[in-house]
């Protein structure tokens, strides 16, 4: 069965938390929390097999970063599966709350959007980290 896409709306889409979580098999995984009130927005990452915890307030805007979110995820699908079952593999979520309480929920196992990179990217450079991942 084919996932459908989530129809996001441009018009008042001002995230005010947002949730994003990563993990491989036999890796914990990254997670990310995002919150706006007002003009300021922080963004906080927990590298839960490095154990470090690492928070910034972004450089930019809750603007900008309201605009590029909406513009990297407006295409995506709800959910993200393999047509055959498999064993083990990276699973994802991503959880949004916009400030009308609008909510949005992506998730996916072993398949992400054509994207994907890009959006961790942009959630990584956020917040000035780069994950160490495993060779």
């Amino acid at each position: 069965m084919a996932s459908k896409k989530q129809t996001l709306k441009r018009e008042n889409f001002v995230i005010s938390s947002l949730y994003f979580k990563e993990e491989c098999y036999g890796n914990p995984g990254h997670t990310y929390l995002y919150s706006a009130t007002g003009d300021k927005a922080t963004i906080i990452s927990t590298d839960i097999l490095e154990t470090d915890k690492n928070s910034n307030e972004l450089t930019i805007t809750p603007d900008e970063f309201n605009n590029k979110i909406y513009n990297l995820i407006n295409n995506w699908k709800r959910n993200y599966k393999p047509k055959f079952d498999i064993c083990d593999g990276l699973m994802w979520k991503l959880e949004i709350e916009l400030r009308d309480g609008t909510k949005y929920k992506f998730a996916g196992y072993h398949e992400t959007p054509e994207n994907f990179e890009e959006f961790e990217d942009y959630l990584n450079n956020a917040i000035g980290v780069v994950h160490r991942h495993q060779e």
